[in-house]
């Protein structure tokens, strides 16, 4: 197992705290932060981590670094990834997503809601 730190960044850019979160991986790497970006709501509640060594995007609470959910997985069809790299969130929580590598595609994931979230 191997530690991520991630920084939680307000708004205005000033930096305000790191968060450090375990890695379990699901292949022979550890994980990794390729990319983060912030929910859209305003507080901006959660992050979305892309983890290109994993393939796949995890959705964070903003203040603990708790891991809520994640989505997709290595391979080539839609949903899925080869080397997830960037991530974007649009004003209507939309998430687009680019890979590199062999992957060279971007994909848009259609936001459709939040659930509850139990500390």
């Amino acid at each position: 197992m191997r530690i991520v730190r991630i920084k939680a960044v307000p708004p205005h850019r000033i930096y305000e705290r790191s968060l450090f979160k375990p890695c379990l991986a699901v292949s022979d790497s550890n994980g990794s932060v390729w990319d983060v970006d912030v929910s859209h709501d305003a507080p901006q509640t959660r992050l979305y981590n892309a983890d290109g060594e994993n393939n796949h995007v995890e959705t964070l609470l903003r203040e603990s670094g708790k891991v809520l959910a994640k989505f997709g997985r290595n391979g080539r069809q839609a949903g899925e990834f080869d080397r997830v790299h960037n991530l974007a969130v649009d004003s209507r929580g939309n998430i687009y997503t680019t890979e590199v590598d062999t992957g060279k595609r971007a994909q848009k994931f259609v936001f459709t809601g939040t659930f509850p979230v139990e500390e």
